[in-house]
């Protein structure tokens, strides 16, 4: 992976989302998070995450300092913030005040702890004797991540650095301890070339999973108690509630539970919650995973049913919460679809274990989240090196008296996505299409050395990452000349907003009588134009949303401009950064197409700023032979298919199994290597598509293209996808049916 590109990709799509980020920002970070995820970057995702929460979840010893709660700031804004942390705020600051009222009584024993530990001045702690304690601050404001805060002297980009290195030092200690003792285990190892990574070991150590899931209190607890849970604000009752008692659960999931048991009542609490965008897994557990809430719910879901045995009981559990998800229709976090996918991956995997092992030859020990401390409670060493390319569950299969792991990539349906990422690719993809050998080779040892010393912040350190990021633009320029000015982020995305900047100008007169006319209408009209509106931008807003909406419209006064629709924004908490403000802007204009006013005008030309990149990209890739070719050396180390034909994960597309064994028999071929030699890009017949193509055989799609806009008008990033063709998923359902005779 060209790592540079991605950390510079996530820097710059982050900044012109939020304008200058704050790492610490929970909104900043669930923004990084949609973005990481619509690019499909889920490894990337956890190793980040994990490296910002890790600080989090071990500051404090004392539980009470790491409850996370909500307040309201003193500019009327939601924040939020760990106990600890506010408690060393100034007397008077909302989130000092809020987090005070879960202590224990001034002057008992349990509150003198607390002082002592937090050491916070007018707070009732101690000052450390040698002079170690911080005044007391507020937590970061938007803004200020790169700047120095003069009461400690230390900014938190300088924390960031100071822990990444402390990150990166384990990490390579890691490495050095785990290639020492690979050595020893495997003779082959030797073998390894000093810039190559060293086998993966799937080994499974000797542990006791399941009792490490029921009785661990990392696995067996919840890890947010039900009062933090019952006092959250954020969460809220589905109009239907599910219930299933302690009895009801250990005669379906069998007792002691084969996943880590707290997953019970997770499960439980998100069936009967309303799905929301103010919640997070987080809310719920302290277990997180990649992706949105309703997918994260969904592989929990997957999880504990992979873990019954019994067909009936499976059909009971799954049933019943079948019939409870569609009782609560919209409500529900996991939605139907979910609920089926979760069935047919427990029906496939049997099948697949039946086939690959042979019926009553194997036997399910126990089931893991992807968290890394589960998957190594299975007895995996070393997650980070040793784990799937995108595995979403793991199951512990004793095969013959063995104990192996059984790594499974979870997709809802048969058209998912194997590839998700964005258009900002297509230089990387004209460079590697056209590049010599020569300068392939240093590209990929400017990538290595910037990797190396990136988190360095040392003078002569800094200089060479300016040379190195400068080298690396130079080679690419150098062949990205052929691509097409429509085709380039950057440019769309300043079009996009110049297109914004002028028609606000314009419009104001034209908006004002936009909002006139609406407000003239009744409120089954205005339901139909909003919902109208819903379905222009493929978007489900909430009530809080649409009255946010309208009272920007029902202020807005000519002449109007792009720093006063910013100033709405902010004056109702919308947000002032690029995407939020733009998203306000296209609702407005696009109200106004409906209603026939003028400023719809404005509105068509997003939409075709926004089709015409997607369509350029498209051409531009599929016209040119070598960007063809650079498209699939771009992809090759994010596409799916080499894990699953070497055997070290497996797909499940609904009740299908991408496998070994099923892909040998699509493609004829069961290595990787001889595979990629015969994947092209084609055109025709539409759609665009990656196929396995051999001399004298019929074509075999693997994959369809697809360019489109993240959010029209207002979107900072282009998608870049590629779906299972839906005749490879075909191919599959004929080859499992063979398999299975």
């Amino acid at each position: 992976m060209n790592y540079t590109e991605f950390i510079s990709e996530l820097i710059d799509e982050l900044s012109y989302r939020v304008g200058v980020p704050n790492i610490y920002d929970k909104e900043h970070q669930r923004i990084m998070s949609e973005i990481l995820t619509e690019w499909g970057k889920f490894d990337e995702k956890k190793i980040i995450f994990e490296f910002l929460t890790e600080d989090d979840e071990k500051r404090f010893s004392n539980p009470i300092l790491n409850r996370k709660i909500k307040y309201t700031g003193k500019d009327g804004k939601e924040s939020e913030g760990l106990v600890g942390n506010l408690l060393t705020s100034p007397k008077d600051s909302p989130g000092r005040i809020e987090a005070e009222k879960l202590l224990p009584a001034p002057g008992t024993p349990e509150r003198e702890k607390i002082n002592k530990e937090i050491g916070s001045q007018g707070g009732g702690g101690e000052q450390d004797s040698e002079g170690g304690g911080e005044t007391p601050q507020e937590e970061p404001k938007q803004g200020q991540a790169l700047s120095k805060n003069t009461k400690s002297g230390k900014s938190y980009h300088d924390r960031v650095v100071s822990k990444e290195e402390e990150t990166r030092n384990k990490i390579n200690k890691e490495k050095e301890k785990n290639t020492s003792s690979d050595s020893s285990k495997n003779s082959n190892t030797s073998d390894v070339l000093p810039n190559q990574k060293p086998p993966k070991d799937k080994t499974l150590k000797p542990i006791n999973s399941v009792n490490e899931f029921n009785t661990n209190p990392k696995f067996s607890e919840d890890g947010v108690s039900d009062e933090d849970f019952n006092k959250n604000r954020n969460i809220v009752k589905t109009s239907q509630q599910v219930e299933f008692t302690e009895d009801e659960l250990d005669r379906i999931l069998g007792k002691p539970k084969k996943f880590p048991k707290k997953y019970e009542k997770v499960l439980i609490r998100l069936l009967n919650t309303k799905k929301s965008k103010d919640i997070s897994i987080t809310d719920f557990t302290n277990a997180a995973g990649g992706g949105t809430l309703s997918s994260t719910a969904g592989e929990i879901l997957t999880t504990i049913g992979l873990s019954i045995k019994d067909d009936e009981m499976a059909k009971e559990f799954f049933d019943k919460i079948q019939a409870h998800v569609k009782a609560t229709k919209s409500e529900s976090i996991i939605d139907t679809a979910w609920v089926k996918s979760a069935k047919q991956v427990r029906e496939a995997t049997i099948r697949r274990y039946d086939r690959m092992s042979g019926e009553g030859n194997w036997e399910l020990e126990t089931m893991a989240w992807d968290i890394p401390d589960e998957v190594e409670a299975l007895g995996l060493e070393d997650y980070k090196n040793n784990k799937g390319f995108s595995t979403d569950t793991y199951a512990k299969v004793k095969v013959n008296g063995e104990s192996i792991l059984d790594e499974i990539s979870l997709k809802k349906s048969k058209t998912a996505n194997l590839l998700n990422t964005t258009t900002n690719r297509v230089d990387d993809i004209f460079f590697r299409g056209s590049a010599t050998q020569k300068e392939l080779d240093e590209m990929e040892s400017l990538e290595t050395e910037y990797n190396t010393i990136s988190s360095k912040q040392d003078k002569a350190s800094k200089t060479r990452k300016l040379e190195i990021v400068s080298r690396i633009k130079e080679l690419q320029n150098k062949y990205n000349k052929n691509v097409p000015e429509d085709a380039k982020v950057e440019v769309t995305k300043k079009k996009q907003t110049n297109i914004h900047k002028k028609g606000l100008e314009k419009n104001g007169q034209n908006l004002r009588e936009a909002n006139q006319k609406y407000s003239s209408l009744s409120q089954e009209q205005k339901d139909n134009a909003f919902r109208e509106l819903e379905l222009m931008m493929g978007q489900n807003f909430s009530p809080k949303q649409r009255k946010q909406f309208e009272d920007i419209f029902a202020q807005i006064t000519p002449p109007l401009n792009y720093e006063q629709l910013k100033q709405l924004n902010s004056s109702l908490g919308l947000g002032t950064d690029a995407r939020k403000v733009q998203k306000t802007s296209v609702m407005l204009h696009g109200m106004a197409k409906i209603l026939g006013n003028p400023a719809g005008e404005t509105y068509d030309e997003l939409v075709k700023n926004a089709h015409t990149h997607s369509s350029a990209v498209a051409n531009a890739i599929l016209s040119d032979k070598n960007a063809k070719m650079g498209l699939l050396k771009s992809i090759q180390e994010d596409f799916p298919l080499k894990s699953l034909m070497a055997g070290e994960e497996n797909m499940t597309l609904g009740n299908l199994s991408a496998d070994k064994q099923t892909l040998a028999e699509v493609f004829g071929v069961d290595d990787f290597d001889k595979l990629q030699e015969n994947l092209k890009v084609r055109e025709t017949p539409p759609p665009p598509s990656i196929v396995y193509s051999v001399e004298e055989k019929e074509d075999i799609p693997v994959a369809e293209i697809s360019t489109r806009p993240d959010g029209i008008g207002y979107g900072g990033t282009w998608k870049l996808e590629m779906k299972v063709h839906k005749e490879f998923a075909q191919r599959i359902e004929v080859a499992q049916s063979k398999l299975e005779q």
